[in-house]
Formats: C-alpha cells, sequence, structure tokens
C-alpha cells in the first residue's frame, strides 16, 4: 500500500475542527475538545498522525499503554511533552508532576496563545483503567485552562462502549466534547488501495473488514484466493493476530464472554445455541457474556419488529473481520 487511501470525510471533520479553534470561540475560549472511537485496529491512530502532519501546527502525540501505576504513564506523558513540537516543551525538562492535575496544568502552559495547536491522547480508555479520577482531573483543567487556549484536544479509544459513555450525562465531561467514530475502510477505498474491481473488492472488504493494517498486507491486485493461501498458513499474519490480539485486549483468554463470542462466530445466532455450542454454560452467565458483548459493540442483538415484546433475539459479530 502507498500513501494515504481513503478517510476524506474524517478529515475535513478535523480539520474544521480545527478552523473552529483558529477563529476563536465565544467568551475567549476557543479550545475544543473531541471524543474519537472505533474499533481496534481500524486506524484511528493513523488518521489522527495524517491530519497532525497535514494541519502542520504544534502538537503532543501522546499514547498511553496499560501500565500499572499512574506514576508511570505519567512519566511517560512527561517524555512525549517534553519531545514534542508545542513552543513551552522546555517546561516539561526535568519535571516530575505527582498528579494528572499538575501535568494537565503544566500542558496548558507549554501551548501557544498566538496560533492553534493539536494535543492527542490516545488509548485514553488505559489512563481512565489506571486512574479512575483522571476522567474528572481532564474536565476540570479543560475548563480552566485549555479551553481558553487555541487548542484540539482529541481524545482516542478503542473501547466503544467507554468512550460513548464519557460524553454522557451525569459524567465530568458530558456535552464538553464532540463525538467522532471512525468506521473501517469502505469497499470503494479497498478497490481504491487494492486496484481491485469491484466485485473482488468486495470479498476483500469481507475477508479484511475493511481494516488498515489487514489490507496493507494485500498486495495490490492480488486475488481473494492468492491472498488467503499466503495469509491463512502464516501464523504471524495480520488477518490473524489483528483479530486474536483484540480479543485479548477486551477479554481474559478463558472469560466466558470470549467462550460465547466463539460460539457466535462458529454460526449459532440464538440464546439456547449458543449455550450447547458453549460448552452447557448456565443461562445466568451465558445472559451476563452477551450483555457485555453486546455493551462492548463487538455483538449485536437484533429482534424482529412486533406489537409484543418478543423472545426471538438473534446474535450475530458485529463485523465482517471479527466474524
Amino acid at each position: 500500500m502507498a500513501g494515504f487511501v481513503g478517510r476524506t470525510r474524517e478529515l475535513a471533520r478535523l480539520d474544521g475542527m480545527l478552523a473552529r479553534v483558529e477563529r476563536g470561540g465565544r467568551a475567549g475560549r476557543p479550545g475544543r475538545a473531541l471524543l474519537m472511537r472505533g474499533r481496534r485496529r481500524v486506524g484511528k491512530s493513523r488518521l489522527v498522525e495524517e491530519f497532525v502532519e497535514r494541519a502542520g501546527v504544534p502538537h503532543l502525540f501522546f499514547t498511553a499503554s496499560a501500565q500499572p501505576t499512574p506514576a508511570a504513564d505519567l512519566r511517560l506523558f512527561v517524555e512525549a511533552a517534553a519531545g514534542s513540537t508545542l513552543p513551552g516543551a522546555g517546561l516539561f525538562a526535568g519535571q516530575a508532576p505527582a498528579t494528572w492535575d499538575a501535568a494537565l496544568t503544566l500542558l496548558a502552559a507549554a501551548l501557544p496563545t498566538d496560533q492553534p495547536s493539536v494535543v492527542v491522547l490516545d488509548e485514553m480508555p488505559y489512563l481512565i483503567a489506571t486512574d479512575p479520577g483522571f476522567e474528572g482531573t481532564l474536565q476540570k483543567v479543560f475548563d480552566r485552562e485549555l479551553s481558553r487556549r487555541p487548542v484540539l484536544l482529541i481524545c482516542v479509544g478503542s473501547d466503544l462502549a467507554m468512550m460513548e459513555a464519557l460524553n454522557d450525562y451525569g459524567r465530568p465531561f458530558h456535552q464538553r466534547a464532540t463525538e467522532m467514530v471512525v468506521p473501517p475502510l469502505s469497499p470503494g477505498d479497498v478497490a481504491e488501495m487494492l486496484q481491485l474491481p469491484p466485485a473482488d473488492a468486495i470479498d476483500a472488504y469481507l475477508v479484511t473488514g475493511g481494516l488498515p493494517l489487514v489490507l496493507d498486507d494485500w498486495a495490490p491486485g492480488e486475488t481473494v484466493r492468492d491472498y488467503l493461501a499466503q495469509a491463512v498458513p502464516d501464523p504471524t499474519s495480520a488477518l490473524l493476530v489483528s483479530g486474536e490480539r483484540a480479543l485479548a485486549a477486551e477479554f481474559p483468554p478463558q472469560s466466558q464472554p470470549g467462550v460465547v463470542l466463539r460460539a457466535i462466530g462458529s454460526g449459532e445466532r440464538t440464546s439456547s445455541s449458543i449455550a450447547r455450542a458453549a460448552g452447557g454454560i448456565p443461562q445466568a452467565s451465558l445472559h451476563r457474556a452477551l450483555r457485555l458483548l453486546t455493551d462492548k459493540r463487538v455483538v449485536e442483538a437484533a429482534l424482529p419488529l412486533s406489537t409484543r415484546p418478543s423472545r426471538e433475539t438473534r446474535y450475530v459479530v458485529a463485523d465482517p473481520y471479527l466474524r
């Protein structure tokens, strides 16, 4: 794959938000926040990287990881800020803030006041999982400091349910951010990327789910059969490991949600058939697992249209790649 394909609509929306920051806001509050969510491996980070590169403005890109303590995340954040292109990046040299309040306040001081900038907090659910108070701290510093600077704050996450809930009523960040969902690449994007005719591009989309990382291993012009012939036997191919890593990040290896998900993936659709395929899992455990899977947007539950409540729920894995 050469260059950057697709995402025209998403890039235009990001450009529009940055333009709003540049124009300023009411009462001296030009700062804007964006909550970006999408499935793992769908290309969220790559999209933001492309946007920042094209924008050419000072920026900080911090990617959180599953660190054991908030102090470890803070140390990595300070390192990323010190190496950023923000004009006040030097303020972070030799600093060791003990709290996110102190670190984010220092970030506000490092931002330019005469031109727009971008701050990216990638994999934000990890920060919230490590420090439950992070969400409230970010809201406080955004209200008091960041919103007064010409900055676009982009918070990125793969946990769809958590990222969606951040903007709910009663949560600290309610109505402070715009939401953006990054979908997989479209069949048209797949056709452009792989140089395939329409019918073959649809097959490629169904095999890969439109995931850029999987498509990156697909040679332009290669047929579906040829691609699968080399990808399936290779235990390190993106076609295989992307799904494994996505599930491992969501569910422990032997968890009941994982067992239930694999039963649905094998073709079972009803509660009774899923329970049998999952080894006779108890109904209470099955219902908890199905609720977790649907809450995480990994599984979709469909009910028939009816004038009376129906129990004919059908379950299906939410995207073609995981299926």
